[in-house]
């Protein structure tokens, strides 16, 4: 492939976006390429390029939008309403098994929130597990 065929690449884990003022500019904004849209990359497919993990979920949502108008598909990413599976510290209790050490129990606590319990309890079935 010639070098002018490449579009991007990919150091490490994941690529980073840079602006046209040169190497040192490369930051933690993330882009969405709309491929074929502006004459960027192949037509149909998109691509996220940068970001941070703390934004993933709002990246996410930005691309699910862009394909729901693409595909004219009325519907929205309901992610920021959605919380996390385990996200609910209401019930974060639970018991737990005779031989688990306190510190343990609350580390799974804090872990798992609402899913600590079936973590337990699944610990509680397999004495390798504790």
């Amino acid at each position: 492939m010639e070098r002018e065929g490449i579009l991007f690449t990919n150091a490490g884990v994941r690529a980073l976006v840079r602006d046209k003022s040169g190497e040192s500019s490369v930051s933690r904004r993330h882009r969405i390429v709309d491929g074929g849209h502006n004459g960027e990359g192949k037509p149909g497919l998109v691509s996220v390029v940068g970001g941070k993990i703390t934004g993933c979920r709002a990246i996410a949502e930005e691309v699910t939008d862009l394909l729901c108008r693409k595909l004219k598909n009325k519907a929205r990413c309901g992610t920021a309403r959605i919380p996390l599976p385990g996200a609910s510290p209401g019930n974060a209790g639970g018991s737990l098994p005779p031989e688990m050490p306190p510190h343990i129990g609350e580390h799974l606590r804090m872990l798992y929130w609402s899913r600590a319990s079936a973590v337990m309890e699944l610990a509680s079935t397999g004495r390798s597990l504790l």
